[in-house]
């Protein structure tokens, strides 16, 4: 077992017991982990305060040798807390939003630097006051194009060619195809 510290932002809490919280974060070092913040929910608790969801703090966890195994979270210090976007309810929801992409468009512990300085150039665009829908759009791109799932919108899957009008798109070949190879396709 060894301490790790890293930047986070946390993007899932869930009780445990009546003093402990399971929370999961992104972060930039080990990419999505969950972590078992012991006595969290205590008032004399060292983490309490510093782990509220969508804030970017530094954490340090007990690292468990299994990949699957839940860490221990020992300590915490919240860098931003974003109290704004909680108090707009569509930032709130673009926020929630798109860390439930993350966490759904992740593997665990697999650490991506771009995708977690995306996530908190998002939270700052929100707390900037940035509308929502177009803050959370451009994040989605982005995500996509992270995660490799961004689809080809330059030229035909099929053949290549940059073609710009008579296109269709593939979603079976992830892209546009050009109308000559169209025909062929569902």
């Amino acid at each position: 077992m060894a301490y790790e510290r890293t930047d986070a932002v946390a993007i899932r809490h869930a009780d445990f017991s009546e003093t402990s919280r399971v929370v999961t974060f992104y972060t930039r070092e080990f990419g999505r982990i969950t972590t078992m913040a012991k006595g969290a929910k205590r008032r004399s608790s060292k983490v309490a305060g510093h782990i509220d969801l969508l804030s970017h703090c530094e954490i340090v966890f007990v690292s468990r040798a299994k990949r699957d195994a839940m860490h221990i979270l020992t300590e915490a210090a919240v860098h931003e807390p974003f109290v704004s976007i909680r108090r707009d309810l569509a930032r709130f929801y673009a926020a929630c939003h798109a860390v439930s992409l993350v966490e759904n468009m992740t593997a665990r512990e697999d650490p991506n630097d771009e995708l977690f300085e995306e996530l908190l150039r998002l939270l700052r665009r929100l707390e900037k006051g940035v509308d929502p829908a177009v803050a959370l759009f451009a994040f989605e791109v982005r995500l996509l194009g992270q995660c490799g799932f961004m689809p080809e919108l330059s030229r035909c899957v099929c053949c290549g060619k940059e073609e710009r009008r008579h296109i269709s798109f593939s979603p079976g070949r992830g892209g546009i195809v050009c109308g000559d190879c169209a025909p062929g396709e569902a």
